[in-house]
């Protein structure tokens, strides 16, 4: 997928023949967490680290600022410890996928919150390595080892 991310502008995933996702590859990438988008930018597997909360973020934002790591850590009181990560132009548009760390005392609602102000989203990762969008459910960081 190395070579369609360098050479392609569009994308389109297939099922039986028909069309299931489509368009251009910084879109595809940014806009779904689908297999497509995975396939197009993989992110290498993070071991936790210890005394660490792992979340997996993904660019959802044309327009991300490099400087938002530290940004976000200003915001949550905390370093972002940056475990994995795979940031790139796609086009002229930068798509990433990382996986951090941080404290795990701080509230997931924070957390997802102060990604998504930079354009990042941010899915917190369970212990089994299985991701869930906390924020989405409601859950406080402190309710994520009792996802299974």
């Amino acid at each position: 997928m190395d070579v369609v991310r360098s050479v392609a502008d569009v994308v389109a995933q297939l099922d039986q023949g028909r069309i299931v996702e489509q368009g251009a590859v910084s879109d595809v990438v940014r806009r779904s967490d689908s297999a497509l988008s995975r396939a197009l930018l993989p992110l290498p597997v993070a071991q936790g680290r210890g005394g660490l909360r792992t979340w997996q973020l993904r660019y959802a934002a044309a327009d991300v600022d490099p400087r938002w790591p530290a940004r976000v850590g200003r915001e949550l009181g905390s370093d972002v410890a940056v475990l994995t990560a795979l940031v790139e132009e796609s086009g002229a548009e930068p798509v990433g996928r990382l996986t951090v760390g941080l404290d795990p005392a701080i509230d997931a609602r924070r957390v997802t919150e102060a990604f998504a102000r930079h354009g990042v989203v941010a899915t917190g990762v369970a212990a089994e390595g299985r991701s869930r969008d906390l924020a989405a459910n409601g859950l406080a960081a402190s309710d994520l080892g009792a996802i299974a």
